[in-house]
C-alpha cells in the first residue's frame, strides 16, 4: 500500500518508571517493527531503579529512540503529556513500558487507520499474567475491562462509549486530530488514559475501526499503577479518577459536543459506581467509610446538577 521511501511517520510513547524488569524486552519488541519508520519516545519518570540505564543504552543502539527524563516525579498523567508534546509523528501509539508489540503491529495499524480514512483503530491483545495475581482477579473481569468483540468500521454509538477498553496501548490515533483540539491528559495518578480516550472519540470522525488481530501483549502486575488500583481502591484513587473525568466533562462543554454528549457525562457516573463496587470488594476499607464516600459523591452530583 505504500511506498517504501513514503512511510508515515509514527510516534510510539513508552512511560516508564522502574521497569528495569521489563523495559528491554518492551524496547526490543520496538525496534524489529517491520514499520521502520517510527520514533520511540520514552520518558522516564525519575526511577529509582536500572530504568534510566537501560534507556541511555539503547537510545545509543537506535537513533529512532528519543529519551527525555523528568528532573522530579511528576506522575503518569504530565509524563505522557510531556511525550506527547515532542511527537513529531503523523500517527500516535503508546507502550507500557512493562508489555511489548507483536513485529508487525505498527504496520498492520497504520493500514487500517490508512485505509479505512479513520481518525482512530483499535486492535485486540493478549492478556500475559505474571505471578501473584489471585487477589487482584478478585476485583477484576478480564474480559469486561479490556477486551471487546467489535470488528470492522463502525459509527460511534454509546455502547462504543461505555464499553471499549479506555486504555491507549492498543490504538493508533491521528496526530492532526489531538493538535486541532489540543487534547491531553489530565494531571492525575490514574484515569488519564480514560480522558484522552473519550475526549479523542468525542470530536474525532464519527467511524472507528476495530482490527480483529491480537497485535500487543498486556502484562497485568499486582504493582503496577492499574494493578495497584485493583488491590487498593482508596479514597486517593477514587478522587484521582473522578478528577479525570471532570477534566473530559470540561472538554466536551469546552468544545460544544453534542452528539452522544449524554453518554460522555453518564461515563462520570459509570465510573463513581465502579470504583464504589471496588472499594466495597476490598477487604481493607471499612464498610462505615465507603458510604459517607457515598454521601459525599451524592452531595457532589446533587450540586453539579
Amino acid at each position: 500500500m505504500f511506498k517504501k521511501d513514503n512511510f508515515p511517520l509514527v510516534s510510539i510513547i513508552v512511560p516508564c518508571f522502574n521497569v528495569e524488569k521489563y523495559l528491554k524486552r518492551c524496547l526490543d519488541s520496538l525496534i524489529v517493527q517491520t514499520h521502520t519508520n517510527i520514533e520511540i519516545i520514552c520518558v522516564d519518570d525519575c526511577s529509582n531503579d536500572k530504568t534510566l540505564s537501560i534507556l541511555f543504552d539503547y537510545r545509543l543502539k537506535d537513533s529512532r529512540i528519543k529519551l527525555l527524563s523528568n528532573k522530579e516525579n511528576i506522575g503518569v498523567g504530565k509524563t505522557r503529556a510531556l511525550g506527547l508534546s515532542y511527537a513529531t509523528g503523523e500517527y500516535i501509539m503508546w507502550c507500557d513500558a512493562d508489555d511489548w508489540y507483536e513485529p508487525n503491529m505498527v504496520a498492520d495499524m497504520v493500514w487500517a487507520i490508512s485505509y479505512h480514512g479513520v481518525d482512530i483503530a483499535i486492535c485486540k491483545q493478549n492478556m500475559i499474567d505474571e505471578k501473584n495475581l489471585k487477589a487482584r482477579k478478585t476485583f477484576e473481569k478480564v474480559s469486561s475491562v479490556y477486551e471487546c468483540d467489535l470488528v470492522g468500521c463502525l459509527s460511534l454509538n454509546s455502547d462504543i462509549i461505555f464499553n471499549v477498553p479506555r486504555v491507549l496501548w492498543n490504538k493508533i490515533f491521528r496526530k492532526s486530530v489531538i493538535d486541532k483540539y489540543n487534547i491531553t491528559f489530565p494531571d492525575t495518578l490514574i484515569s488519564e488514559d480514560c480522558s484522552f480516550f473519550l475526549k479523542f472519540i468525542s470530536v474525532a470522525k464519527p467511524k472507528i475501526y476495530f482490527f480483529d488481530k491480537k497485535l500487543y501483549n498486556y502484562s497485568r502486575r499486582n504493582d503496577s499503577i492499574i494493578g495497584r488500583r485493583f488491590m487498593d481502591p482508596s479514597k486517593v484513587m477514587f478522587d484521582e479518577s473522578l478528577r479525570a473525568f471532570d477534566d473530559m466533562l470540561i472538554f466536551i462543554e469546552n468544545n460544544n459536543v453534542k452528539k452522544f454528549r449524554k453518554e460522555f457525562e453518564q461515563c462520570y457516573n459509570y465510573e463513581v459506581n465502579y470504583i464504589l463496587k471496588l472499594m466495597l470488594k476490598s477487604l481493607e476499607v471499612n464498610v462505615n467509610t465507603v458510604i459517607d464516600e457515598f454521601k459525599s459523591v451524592s452531595n457532589s452530583l446533587n450540586m453539579k446538577k
